[in-house]
């Protein structure tokens, strides 16, 4: 399914009301104990003085640069309320992500909230119900959140999702190894290579970060798409403290052809590389990069430098080579990615034309159906030479069987499903059912960019 054909099957994320701000949201069918509703303009002080006193985030830059994103609308929070007061908050944001040869659209959970004395008593499972609801009533059917207390929402059903790929490395050892070799020698049979310079970005040069992140992300589950709006909210946001940008001759500012040299940048706040991108993923440019990071880390006295980066990137090489490093599967944060897929059915449909890519990438002979028992729900995945197509019913002879947080992992590709197999704790009940599974759900490494989490300052 293309992008274009998404937007236009996607339902927007608030839904008119005659009284939007009293229409409640809970998923119960008896009368509920807490009502949760959407939230409005009007709200903004109240949730951020409830924020601050329970969770001490976001900062008021932070949650003016929430109000200011181009994606926003008030009623994209969920409030739960006694006498006036806030008692539960959560911020739902929907965003279009990679996936592979495609993209779809997820939900992610911010701020998820609920003063100290409401704790325990079901409010916080009522707000999690009514926010699950309201993303697939949007059409997002893959969701996430950040959290510091994960087995609240593992016991829900959510699974560990996304991991950031993220290396620490010192300083110093970097730029040791950086420059322990000189320059590369010249060959005579070689045209010599156009110096890089390094420098800072400049406004002016926006199309250019565009350009490189857009083909850096192409093929990568994970990483939002940007558009104009987008990038300009980002760059407004200032969740950085600088951007280097790394230039192929001589520095020059030509604006009927904007960008043109930039072969590479790299985002930056203090000791931490939020974003980095080369084109064709050159070590070359990568390694300048670095260097000018290193230098002006050590001159801020800063000691270790941390970089997030897709998996398998030059830099990831680059580090693995210096001495004193080591790769982190945190956020840094302390903080926990988790992922839930909000409706099975609804989310294989939508990710069809990457299940049918790599089914016909694996060799599978077509057409072909894969029955799938997630808990108590049964689908068939059929896969013919124009497409995908998957239905609710009784699956045929070749089965999968898992459970629905074993499903989730399958889907964002956490799961080996040959070593799952092996270990019994997934069923197929056929050889082709073993072999097709692997082939439309193999192990994956996805990449959630640091950048566009970073709160603004």
């Amino acid at each position: 399914m293309k992008a274009a054909a998404s937007r236009r099957n996607l339902k927007p994320l608030q839904r008119a009301s005659h009284s939007p701000a009293r229409e409640v949201l809970s998923a119960l069918e008896s009368k509920p104990a807490f009502e949760v509703i959407r939230g409005t303009a009007g709200d903004h002080p109240h949730v951020s003085q409830f924020l601050t006193a329970v969770s001490h985030r976001p900062s008021a830059a932070e949650f003016q640069a929430q109000i200011d994103a181009p994606f926003y609308h008030p009623q994209d929070r969920l409030l739960v309320k006694r006498a006036g007061e806030v008692i539960a908050h959560v911020r739902l944001t929907r965003r279009e992500l990679r996936f592979g040869s495609q993209s779809i659209f997820a939900g992610s959970l911010s701020d998820f909230a609920v003063l100290h004395e409401y704790r325990r008593r079901g409010c916080g499972s009522q707000l999690l119900a009514a926010a699950e609801q309201q993303l697939r009533n949007a059409g997002c059917f893959l969701a996430t959140v950040r959290t510091r207390h994960p087995q609240y929402f593992i016991k829900r059903g959510w699974c560990v999702g996304l991991q950031p790929h993220s290396a620490m490395a010192h300083t110093h050892e970097i730029m040791a190894y950086l420059c322990q070799d000189g320059p590369a020698p010249i060959s005579p049979l070689q045209s010599p290579a156009s110096p890089l310079n390094i420098r800072l970005w400049r406004q002016v040069e926006l199309d250019a970060l565009k350009r490189l992140y857009s083909g850096n992300s192409a093929g990568i589950l994970g990483p939002p798409v940007r558009d104009d709006a987008y990038w300009r909210w980002l760059i407004d946001r200032r969740g950085y403290d600088r951007i280097y940008v790394a230039i192929e001759g001589p520095d020059r500012l030509d604006l009927n052809d904007p960008g043109a040299p930039i072969v590479g940048y790299a985002c930056m706040r203090r000791g931490h590389i939020l974003e980095i991108m080369a084109a064709d993923d050159s070590p070359r440019v990568t390694a300048e990069l670095l260097k000018r990071a290193c230098g002006d880390a050590m001159e801020r006295d800063i000691h270790h430098l941390r970089i997030d980066a897709p998996p398998g990137r030059s830099v990831h090489a680059i580090l693995a080579n210096a001495r004193d490093h080591s790769l982190s599967r945190d956020s840094g944060s302390g903080a926990a990615l988790l992922a839930s897929v909000l409706d099975v059915g609804e989310f294989l449909q939508q990710c069809g034309g990457e299940l049918h890519r790599r089914a016909r990438d694996a060799g599978q002979s077509l057409p072909c159906e894969l029955g799938l028992r997630v808990g108590n729900d049964r689908y068939v995945v059929a896969v013919n030479r124009s497409g995908t197509q998957v239905r609710q019913g009784k699956p045929g002879r070749s089965q999968l069987v898992c459970s629905r947080s074993q499903f989730c992992q399958l889907a964002i590709g956490q799961l080996d499903v040959a070593a799952e197999l092996e270990a019994r704790r997934l069923t197929a009940t056929t050889n082709f059912a073993r072999e097709f599974a692997c082939a439309v759900f193999p192990r994956l490494a996805l990449w959630n960019t640091a950048w566009d989490d970073s709160p603004a300052k």
